[in-house]
This record gives C-alpha cells, sequence and structure tokens, in this order.
C-alpha cells in the first residue's frame, strides 16, 4: 500500500489531518526529546508534557508510551492503545498496550529520512493503534531505530534511518506477508556463530508518503496496492527574498533572470556561497585563528569544513569567483544558488 500526495479531498485525509492537529497539541519536547525533560517526580512530568508521563532515572518519559495518543490528549478517552512488537516486553504487563482483540496481524510502515514522511507515519499508527485497534509499528531499516510515536524516550531517530530500495522493503512483505516473523527476532547467536547469523532484513507493507519518482518505481511491484492520493499536496520551490524585489522589482518572475541579457545582473546579484574551510583559508586574514564578523573559530572537523552555515559559529560568506566574471566567460557567467538539503 503507497499514499502519495497530490491536490484532491478524502474523508480519510481529514481524519489523518485531525489526528495529526491533536498530536501536536503536546509540546515539541514530548514528541521529540522526552528523555530530554529533567525531572524529580512523575507529577512534574505531567505538569511540563503531559497526562501519562512519568519521571524514570531523572527523565521524564515519552507521555503516549503510556496509553497512546488520544489517552494523553483526550480526558475522557480511555482505551488503551494496541501494543506493537518494537514496544518493550514490559510495555503490556504495564498496562501502557495491549493485544488486539480481534488478533490482527501488525501492519508496518515504511520510514523514510524527513519529517513529513515520519509524521504521516505516526498519524497512521495512531488511526490503527487506538482507533481502528491493529497493531501497527514503524520500519526504520535497522532493528537499533524505532520511530513510533510511543518509544518511551522519544528518540526521535529520523536522522539514522537507512532508507533502503523501497522495493526490498515493500517485496519482503509481500513475500512473508508477517513482517513480525522476520524482524522481531536478533540471532543471539550474533557473536558466538557469525555464520549463521542473518543480517537484519527490512519489511514494510504501508509507504505513508511517496513522490512520483517513488510512484514510478513502484508501478510495476506485484502485489502492491495502486498508490491512493490522499489529499495532499507538496511543493519544492525556491523563493526570493522581499528584499531583494524591493532593491530590484525585475527578479519577481523569470522574465527578469531569463536570457543572455540578465546574466550579468545574475552573477552580480547572486554571488556563491563560500564553505567554512575556504573562508578560512581564503578570505580570513587570521586564517580564523581569532573570532570575527563572520567565523567565530576554524572548523574542527570534514562536515564543518563543507558547512556553508553553521549557527553561532559561521554566519556564511558570499564572493564572486571566475563564473561570475562575464568578460572572461559571457557565454557562461551566471549567479549561483543553493539547493535546500535534503
Amino acid at each position: 500500500m503507497v499514499f502519495f500526495g497530490r491536490q484532491g479531498s478524502t474523508t480519510m485525509t481529514r481524519v489523518c489531518l485531525l489526528l495529526l492537529g491533536m498530536s501536536f497539541l503536546l509540546s515539541p519536547a514530548a514528541l521529540v526529546q522526552a528523555s530530554g525533560v529533567a525531572c524529580t517526580s512523575s507529577t512534574q512530568c505531567e505538569d511540563i508534557l503531559r497526562r501519562g508521563s512519568q519521571c524514570i532515572d531523572g527523565k521524564c518519559t515519552n507521555p503516549l508510551y503510556h496509553g497512546g495518543c488520544l489517552k494523553s490528549l483526550v480526558p475522557s478517552w480511555n482505551k488503551t492503545r494496541i501494543c506493537n512488537s518494537q514496544d518493550p516486553p514490559e510495555a503490556e504487563l504495564l498496562g501502557y498496550c495491549r493485544p488486539s482483540p480481534m488478533d490482527y496481524a501488525e501492519i508496518r510502515i515504511a520510514a523514510r529520512d524527513w519529517e513529513s514522511a515520519v509524521f504521516g507515519g505516526w498519524v497512521l499508527q495512531i488511526l490503527w493503534s487506538e482507533i481502528l485497534d491493529v497493531p501497527t509499528s514503524i520500519e526504520g531499516g535497522s532493528p537499533d531505530i524505532n520511530l513510533n510515536i510511543y518509544e518511551p524516550n522519544s528518540a526521535f531517530d529520523i536522522w539514522n534511518v537507512h532508507v533502503l530500495p523501497l522495493l526490498g522493503e515493500l517485496t519482503k512483505a509481500t513475500e512473508v506477508k508477517d513482517c513480525v516473523a522476520v524482524t522481531s527476532h536478533l540471532d543471539d547467536n550474533k557473536d558466538t556463530d557469525p555464520d549463521n547469523h542473518k543480517p537484519y532484513e527490512p519489511c514494510a507493507h504501508v509507504l505513508a508518503e511517496a513522490w512520483w519518482e517513488d510512484v514510478i518505481e513502484l508501478e510495476n511491484l506485484e502485489g502492491l496496492q495502486k498508490p491512493q492520493e490522499l489529499g495532499i499536496m507538496a511543493e519544492s520551490a525556491l523563493y526570493m527574498p522581499l528584499y531583494a524585489l524591493k532593491k530590484d522589482p525585475t527578479l519577481a518572475t523569470y522574465v527578469g533572470l531569463a536570457g543572455p541579457e540578465n546574466r550579468q545582473k545574475l552573477a552580480e546579484t547572486f554571488n556563491p556561497p563560500t564553505r567554512w574551510k575556504h573562508y578560512c583559508e581564503e578570505v580570513s586574514p587570521t586564517k580564523c585563528q581569532e573570532p570575527d564578523a563572520v567565523a567565530q573559530r576554524a572548523p574542527q572537523d570534514e562536515s564543518e569544513e563543507r558547512a556553508f552555515f553553521v549557527e553561532g559559529l559561521f554566519t556564511g560568506h558570499f564572493r564572486s569567483t571566475e563564473r561570475q566574471d562575464c568578460e572572461a566567460y559571457p557565454e557562461v557567467c551566471t549567479g549561483e544558488i543553493i539547493n535546500a538539503p535534503w
């Protein structure tokens, strides 16, 4: 099953958006970093976060772990969420979740490494686990990654998701039907008998968010339900800052950007950014040994060296290069932009 964003509207869309809106009534700390909230008592955790959060080892737990999203948010809602295979073993014993009353097989949602896809998975997990009584978990591509909205410490491991080819995850689910049978057990003999150790195999039934290139890839997968529109339309675009348009209104449309007659203007207006390493080596008079208005220090690792901006440490620097020399390169000179990170 695959859902993807496009213009339209369905009842399911409205339900999901309502649930998503309700989930964000929680403070950001509760959803993203509940484990980072220090505490001395569970009462304090409930005051800071939501009903259900407990103080364990000096840190507040995720309130949604203790019963579910709706139970935490809606005072009149008393139904406890359904357990999933990635819950700690004690979750059911402590009453934080319950088995499905109709013995449904678990649905596994494929995670992606960007926020909206994770949030969409959360919406479906709330809908299935708390309203429809279907056990639901989220596949992060590794047994060490827990992206469930009910994860006790709200680790929010989105940046560590192992994004594998979609065909692999969905094909495995089509083949075995029950993803828990594939992924719930890790070989205990991994260290003692590595020859018999089987690597973790990601498995998922549902892709909560797909873009057109994903849909094209998945069109011919046997056993896959045809992608369904949820009525959500997404767009990736570049925008011109208002201050730039006030300075030069011709930049408001492509007419003022296209054609050889605009090359010089683009070259002068959109100078390329300078990486932190290159700023220190080629621009800073002290090689970043002393702080200035741009860099507080020199970069300390490869990721910092390649950075164009690091909050509080490197504000960014723009300068002209050979590509902006329209006299030397009249046919190719132009301005430059950085695409948004994905």
